[in-house]
């Protein structure tokens, strides 16, 4: 039921904290709860791994499963980053949330690599590489990629979601080959400490063959809960308009 704010209707949330924050509203500026509160060896070699161990993953989830290619060519998928660290962490030293996609050719062996990237590039997707800024609006990287829901700066989606931002649908690719095996590794995970949580949202129905084009994200309107005039209680709707 998230396709008025993140644009996908349905799919598979995976947090470092409790999934439910992800119903809304966003009520707090800081959501913190315990998912596994191991880390992820995984995630510590990609992104932390001359860290010392106090500076590397602490709580991760992640979900792991191997296939066999049907078909030779792109397979593609469609994720959203959204996280509790925007906006009061981006552009500080405090170590961002990890996030990574890890594909592996198991009949040829390879070692896994990272594809939650942002398209187009080589850049991982984190709070430091897809923000609006700090304060909103300042030093912000990739703002036109970032949707901000910060209950202190404005946030356009605060009934609908409950974290304080998150990037726009990335389609995510790698390629196979028909009859090999590969094995796909959605891991995320809060860095340093258990504070403050981050999740990932993968698209139902976009794992495969068909390049999935992300739904856009709804102009949500303001919800108006006073009175009409001094007799009588009028509650307003909302107007949701899609492209």
């Amino acid at each position: 039921g998230g396709g008025a704010s993140i644009g996908m209707e349905s799919g598979i949330i995976l947090a470092t904290g409790k999934a439910s924050v992800a119903s809304g509203p966003n009520l707090s500026n800081a959501s913190s709860g315990d998912a596994s509160t191991l880390g992820d060896a995984d995630l510590d070699n990609e992104f932390f791994p001359l860290e010392p161990a106090a500076r590397k993953t602490k709580d991760s989830t992640s979900l792991q499963f191997s296939v066999t290619a049907a078909f030779s060519g792109l397979a593609y998928f469609n994720f959203v980053f959204a996280s509790e660290e925007y906006n009061e962490l981006v552009g500080t030293s405090s170590q961002a949330d990890a996030l990574a996609v890890f594909v592996r050719d198991v009949t040829l062996g390879t070692p896994a690599r990272n594809v939650a990237l942002i398209p187009g590039t080589t850049t991982r997707v984190s709070r430091a590489t897809v923000n609006g800024g700090n304060p909103l609006g300042s030093g912000a990287t990739n703002p036109l990629l970032y949707n901000n829901n910060d209950l202190r700066e404005g946030g356009g989606y605060l009934r609908e979601l409950g974290y304080d931002g998150f990037s726009d649908a990335f389609t995510g690719q790698f390629n196979v080959v028909a009859g090999r095996v590969y094995e796909i590794k959605f891991a995320i995970a809060d860095a340093a400490d258990r504070l403050v949580d981050s999740a990932v949202f993968i698209e139902a129905g976009t794992l495969g063959s068909v390049n999935p084009t992300p739904a856009p994200v709804g102009l949500v309107g303001v919800l108006h809960e006073g009175f009409g005039d001094s007799n009588h209680f009028r509650p307003q709707g909302q107007t949701l308009i899609h492209s």
